[in-house]
């Protein structure tokens, strides 16, 4: 196994030199995305929402630069505040596997984390609030994002699911790989969580299709977009 099969440990402590640690399964989804983006020359930039404590971002900060994506841009969204109170279809059931206040981690918290762990914090945009709040277009054209070579979607609950795919709509491309953290959550259902919010997507914007790309984790699923 070469050195490029390792990373080091991101979840921890990032080092300069590549060390032999395993990745985790986000973290080798992260390093496909990446290698995937720069072998397509595929221009545009990095979007998360739901960020926590940071381990994803950095992940993708570093593997973008081991293949020396320099342009790309890193737009961290979160309400540093947890998980909203589970509502409607997410709370059927008896279903709700997230609690109000889950994964709280404070903006200042999540920068000195990410920094720390070498991260060029001028390369990143950090947009605290809730999803309702923040992704409007004015914020789109605030920061000038114009067009997304990866989406993760790490937002658990359909009622956050839906505003992030509505802000995404129009900054896909062909060829942008999106990723959601939390695909097979709510025991895999496809009326619950995030699998509800894009299916209702998908109907809503036809010209949108998304290819099956990779799995991982334990809940974890990605696609690539292709433009009709």
């Amino acid at each position: 196994m070469s050195e490029k099969d390792f990373i080091p440990d991101l979840q921890f402590k990032y080092s300069k030199e590549f060390k032999p640690y395993y990745f985790s399964d986000r973290e080798n989804m992260i390093r496909i995305a990446m290698e995937y983006v720069k072998s397509s020359r595929l221009n545009g930039d990095y979007l998360e929402f739901g960020v926590h404590k940071g381990s994803t971002l950095q992940a993708a900060f570093h593997l973008a630069r081991r293949e020396q994506l320099f342009d790309m841009l890193f737009y961290a969204f979160d309400s540093f505040a947890g998980m909203p109170k589970s509502k409607g279809v997410d709370k059927a059931d008896n279903l709700d596997q997230f609690t109000q206040g889950q994964y709280a981690c404070s903006h200042e918290e999540f920068e000195n984390t990410i920094s720390s762990n070498g991260v060029d914090l001028k390369k990143i945009h950090t947009i605290p609030g809730w999803f309702d709040d923040t992704l409007t277009s004015a914020t789109k054209e605030d920061l000038s994002i114009n067009k997304a070579a990866v989406i993760w979607v790490d937002c658990d609950l359909y009622s956050s699911t839906v505003p992030v795919l509505e802000f995404v709509t129009d900054i896909l491309q062909t060829g942008t790989i999106l990723c959601f953290d939390d695909w097979f959550s709510f025991l895999g259902r496809t009326d619950r969580g995030e699998q509800k919010a894009f299916y209702e997507w998908r109907e809503k914007y036809p010209h949108i299709q998304c290819i099956d790309y990779h799995l991982f984790g334990k809940w974890g699923k990605s696609f690539i977009v292709n433009l009709s």
